[in-house]
């Protein structure tokens, strides 16, 4: 990834920050290619969006978004996914019910209208 991506990339993920109020992230590791696609189309089918996202950039537009995210950063290790929604408990129901079928899907924190929570 070149650095016009890792400024795309940023500046995307910088807007999702600042126009949404709840922020889940997730450790997918473990996770086979078909779990994985299960996963995806059970988020998208409850207005769940994903994103697979390098650590650093997501610190990077966790500090630029203006939005205290706290020991939510501490959190930020391995690999990591950030779900938002409309909804704010779809995220969390959903990695619920899809640990159900595997372990494999871990809830690391949240960060739901100022306050964070870790997994």
């Amino acid at each position: 990834m070149n650095k016009a991506d890792k400024l795309t990339v940023v500046a995307e993920l910088t807007e999702t920050f600042k126009s949404n109020n709840f922020v889940y992230l997730a450790d997918t590791t473990g996770l086979s290619a078909n779990d994985t696609n299960k996963l995806r189309r059970m988020l998208f089918e409850r207005g769940v969006s994903m994103r697979m996202v390098k650590n650093t950039l997501l610190r990077i537009a966790m500090e630029e978004s203006g939005k205290d995210f706290g020991a939510l950063k501490d959190a930020l290790k391995g690999t990591t996914c950030v779900m938002t929604a409309e909804a704010q408990k779809a995220p969390a129901e959903s990695i619920k019910d899809f640990r159900g079928a595997t372990q494999s899907v871990v809830l690391k924190g949240a960060w739901i209208d100022n306050a964070v929570f870790l997994g």
